[in-house]
């Protein structure tokens, strides 16, 4: 029960700066900021259609992915399990095939879909950590997020990084659909190696939503 947290999200600047807060549940403790962004509404300009496939000759399946991950304290709930299969293309480039899924009208981006365009940078965690690494890397920061079809089903990511070492990773994401047209674009992603804590693995950094009468 200490553990419980309320969250607050704050609009400010007509509405399109936004920040997630939280602090523990029923005390006057002062908010913790967890995330801020600013929302540009704009036009850019067309985004031309990806071929994007894995390479099947050096293809993870999801099974063999999710294993790695855990092997680093990154543990993954079954509705974010949702690679199919994932690769290396080259030295800097990583392509991931996501499970057939339906349109969920709730989300521009489903958050588990999102999260799961993520999950091919675990190829990436053995190299750079080194075998038995109980370190795993989480986003911590994005650039810039420019979302160009809302609602539309991820199917693919190509993943380009710019620079991994054992501290951080940086790349780019551009999400496509089973078209390869582009849904959304992910510009300077950061993920910061974390360590997770003795006996615990990386929930343990996380907040979880309950439901709760009041």
């Amino acid at each position: 029960e200490e553990s419980l947290r309320e969250v607050a999200v704050r609009l400010s600047g007509g509405g399109n700066q936004i920040q997630i807060l939280s602090r523990p549940r029923l005390t006057q403790a002062g908010w913790q900021l967890h995330a801020s962004a600013k929302v540009v509404d704009g036009t850019f300009a067309d985004r031309p259609r990806q071929d994007v496939e894995v390479p099947a000759e050096t293809a993870v399946e999801g099974e063999g992915l999710y294993r790695l991950a855990a092997a680093s304290g990154l543990d993954f709930g079954p509705s974010f399990r949702q690679v199919a299969l994932s690769a290396r293309v080259d030295e800097t480039t990583i392509v991931s095939e996501l499970k057939p899924a339906e349109a969920d009208p709730r989300f521009g981006l489903a958050p588990s879909r999102l999260d799961a365009c993520f999950h091919g940078l675990i190829l990436l965690f053995a190299d750079l950590l080194g075998e038995g690494s109980t370190k795993a890397y989480v986003p911590v920061r994005f650039g810039e997020i420019r979302l160009i079809r809302p609602g539309a089903v991820i199917a693919r990511v190509l993943i380009r990084t710019r620079r991994c070492n054992e501290r951080s990773i940086l790349a780019d994401f551009t999400l496509v659909d089973a078209d390869g047209e582009v849904i959304a674009s992910l510009r300077e992603g950061r993920f910061q190696a974390l360590r997770a804590r003795s006996g615990q693995d990386l929930a343990a950094y996380a907040i979880a939503q309950r439901s709760e009468l009041a």
